[in-house]
């Protein structure tokens, strides 16, 4: 499970704008910042992507819903570029029941 913290004080909407290139259209980036807990000393301040028009998460404690992830070329887990989903931190427990019923 990877713990991501989003603080009252700065999980606000961020974005930026992409100039057209190689006669590709210009597109709209969006995120907020967030903080990731990997086990060690301190978190690690990371940008969470958000979809254009999905609203910035409110301030709290969620996990990383295993949907974020995906196989990539080489058959090794990675977090997918496009549609990162953070789950409430207090719904861990139901997903794990829920994953551990479909084992048996």
């Amino acid at each position: 499970m990877l713990k991501i913290e989003l603080d009252a004080t700065n999980c606000k909407l961020q974005s930026r704008q992409l100039p057209p290139k190689d006669g590709k259209p210009g597109r709209n980036l969006y995120w907020q910042v967030g903080y990731m807990h990997t086990g060690g000393r301190y978190p690690i301040e990371v940008q969470i992507p958000l979809e254009e028009g999905q609203p910035a998460y409110p301030a709290g404690e969620y996990f990383m819903h295993p949907s974020s992830f995906q196989a990539n070329a080489y058959n090794n887990p990675e977090i997918k570029k496009y549609g990162m989903v953070l789950s409430p931190l207090n719904e861990i427990d139901l997903l794990l029941d829920r994953e551990f019923k479909n084992l048996k």
